[in-house]
């Protein structure tokens, strides 16, 4: 299993700032309307080790078109505008927020076919995706909570 505790903050002039620890995912105020919600703690405790704690500011790319597919965000505050490419190529954007899972509908891609871009300031929790699959294939609770939930 990948081991990760990484937290990072980096400033609008791109300097790396230490902060304090990132909240856990059983103590987060979007965690009812997350795709873990039906997580119990130990369950919870995992997440908060694998998950990588990113601020973005206003108009910064999460994520953008034909970059490589690493895993998938779960977004904390903010908004964020989700585009994708249709295939004639016009791209149709939804605009989401806290609680939102941007990436499940994408797991066996390599590159993605969508962008997000913060609306506001946001702050979003980042899972590897060999974690994510890894927990869908042995957590009922994380498939029925995707099977139940619109994903993007």
């Amino acid at each position: 299993m990948l081991q990760q505790n990484l937290y990072q903050c980096i400033s609008s002039k791109g300097v790396v700032i230490k902060k304090n620890a990132p909240p856990q995912c059983s103590k987060c105020n979007v965690l009812m309307k997350s795709i873990f919600c039906g997580f119990n703690q130990d369950q919870l405790d995992l997440n908060s080790k694998m998950k990588i704690f990113n601020f973005y500011k206003k108009g910064q790319a999460l994520i953008d078109f034909k970059t490589p597919y690493y895993g998938i965000f779960c977004i904390k505050s903010g908004l964020i505008n989700f585009s994708t490419k249709n295939k004639d190529g016009t791209i149709t954007s939804k605009e989401l927020g806290p609680g939102s899972t941007i990436g499940m509908c994408h797991l066996e891609e390599e590159y993605t076919d969508f962008k997000a871009e913060a609306l506001t300031d946001t702050v979003a929790c980042f899972f590897d995706k060999k974690y994510v699959k890894e927990i869908m294939e042995n957590e009922k609770s994380l498939k029925d909570q995707y099977a139940n939930k619109s994903h993007f």
